[in-house]
Formats: C-alpha cells, structure tokens, sequence
C-alpha cells in the first residue's frame, strides 16, 4: 500500500523519512515543547524517558539537543544542584539525628454521616546520628586524617615507637661507671 502511494506520488520512501523528521523536529522546536523538555531535564529526567515520552528516536533527540546545548546545558546544571542539595541535606539529617513524629487521628461516624474526632495519638520516634554517615563525611572532608589504613598504619608505628622507648629507656640506666674494670687477660695458660 504505501508502495504504491510512493510510486503515485513519486516520492522516495527517503524523502518521506525526511518530511516526518522535518515535521518532527519542528514540534520539538515549537517554545512550548522545548519549555516541556527543559523542564523535564531540570526535574532530572534522563534523556531516554524524554525521547520515549516523546516517540522520537535518540538521534533526533540529540539533534534537538545540538540546537539547544545552552538552555540543555543549563537545564542539566539545575538538575544536578538540586540532586545535590537534596542529598546534602539527606546526609546532614543523618549526621544530626532526630526525632520523627507520627500522629493518628482516629474519627468515629454518626448517624448522619458527619465525623468527630474521637482520638489523636502522637508517637515520637527518637534515631541517633547515623555512625556511617559520620565517617563518610570525615573521610571526604580530610581524607588523609580519616584513611583508616593509614590510622592503622600510624597506631603500629606508635606501638613500635613506644618498644623503641622503652629500649632506649633501658639502655639509659646502664652506666659504663658503673662497672668494674675487667680483668687484666694475659696470654699465659695457667698450669
């Protein structure tokens, strides 16, 4: 069938992929598209879960992507600061600990369909400082202080110093005055 209309109109199927990609990218380049996209990319959307959204295929996609590298670039910047704001404050919560509340709120109906309020409890739940946290935050913020090879390796190079110590404190104590002369050694066998 659309051989046949391809032959009537004497079109190449090419040039029919040529049309509907041209029409295509021109609704890709329509303001409230792109405005679409961008704000999907700000949101953090991957490129992929865009173009299958839009039925479009990855290459057309990054030819829209080629005509808008700067608002693109942007977008992605955007995504990416709040990605990280959001698991900064993810980390400083488990750094901190907390409390967490939970209310329930029990109703009761009467006769006429209206609610009341027949209790509330609220429950705290207390969570310590999450110890794995600490530790990834000490180790990327002074990595050479908090490498804890080298905190082994420097609590064995103390254990061996305090040995060296304790030697040299030895040795300290002993006195050459403290001596007597040794013994003249003649070269005589004694009989």
């Amino acid at each position: 069938m659309i051989k046949n209309i391809l032959k009537k109109e004497k079109f190449s199927r090419k040039g029919v992929i040529q049309l509907a990609k041209e029409s295509k990218m021109s609704i890709l380049n329509s303001p409230e598209t792109t405005e679409k996209i961008l704000s999907l990319v700000s949101e953090g959307y991957y490129d992929k879960d865009i173009y299958k959204e839009l039925k479009i295929s990855n290459a057309t996609f990054k030819k829209w992507k080629d005509e808008h590298t700067i608002e693109y670039k942007k977008a992605k910047a955007k995504s990416i600061s709040i990605a990280l704001k959001n698991a900064q404050n993810g980390l400083m919560k488990k750094l901190l600990g907390g409390v967490n509340k939970e209310e329930t709120l029990n109703f009761q109906y009467d006769d006429d369909g209206n609610e009341t309020l027949v209790s509330k409890q609220v429950k705290t739940k207390e969570f310590p400082p999450d110890t794995l946290a600490i530790m990834f935050t000490l180790k990327a913020g002074d990595p050479e202080k908090w490498n804890y090879a080298e905190f082994k390796r420097l609590q064995i190079d103390d254990a061996g110093s305090d040995a060296l110590k304790e030697l040299a404190m030895e040795a300290a104590k002993y006195s050459l005055s403290n001596y007597q002369k040794p013994p003249e050694v003649s070269d005589e066998i004694p009989q």
